[in-house]
C-alpha cells in the first residue's frame, strides 16, 4: 500500500484529473455491468419461456397426466411473466447506465448559405416594378367594360328578359 501511496502525485490538480479518470472508469463498467445483466436476465427469461412451451406441447401430445402437471405448467407461467418483467426492468437500468457514461455534443443548427448559381456565371439583376394602385371603380371597368358611367341599369321582367 506504500508503493501505490508514492506513486499518487503531490500536485492537486493531476490528482483531480486522476480522480475523474477513475469516476469515468466506473461508470464505464458499472455500465457494462448492467448491460451483462440485463442480458442474462432476458435469456433466463427466454429460457423460461421455452420450458414453459415445452411443458405445454407435452401436455398438449401425452394428455393431463396429473393435477400436478396443471399446477407446475401454471407455476411456470408465473415465473416466466416474473422474469420478463425482471428482463425489461434491467434493461431499462442499462440503458440508464449507459446514457450516464455517453456523452453526446451539443449541436447548433447553421442556417444554410443560399450559393445556388455558380460564381464563375455573370449575374443580371432585374428589378420589376409593381404594379400601379388602382381604384375600385378602375378594377371595375377593367373586368367589365359595358359597366362604364352612362350605361343604363338592367331591368328584368317575369319571362326573363331585360328590358333597356
Amino acid at each position: 500500500m506504500d508503493t501505490a501511496r508514492d506513486a499518487l502525485p503531490d500536485d492537486i490538480a493531476a490528482l483531480k484529473e486522476a480522480l475523474a479518470t477513475e469516476r469515468a472508469k466506473a461508470l464505464d463498467i458499472a455500465a457494462e455491468l448492467a448491460v451483462a445483466r440485463a442480458k442474462a436476465s432476458e435469456d433466463s427469461a427466454l429460457i423460461a419461456q421455452q420450458k414453459l412451451r415445452i411443458a405445454k406441447l407435452e401436455r398438449q401430445i401425452y394428455g393431463q397426466r396429473s393435477e400436478r402437471s396443471s399446477r407446475l405448467i401454471d407455476q411456470l407461467a408465473l415465473t416466466f411473466e416474473e422474469l420478463g418483467a425482471s428482463a425489461t426492468e434491467d434493461e431499462l437500468a442499462a440503458e440508464r447506465a449507459v446514457a450516464r457514461t455517453t456523452t453526446v455534443r451539443g449541436f447548433t443548427r447553421t442556417r444554410p448559405e443560399r450559393n445556388t448559381f455558380p460564381d464563375h456565371l455573370p449575374r443580371e439583376r432585374v428589378v420589376i416594378d409593381p404594379p400601379r394602385r388602382q381604384s375600385l371603380a378602375q378594377a371595375r371597368r377593367r373586368r367589365d367594360p359595358d359597366a362604364g358611367i352612362g350605361a343604363a341599369p338592367v331591368e328584368s321582367g317575369r319571362d326573363g328578359a331585360g328590358e333597356v
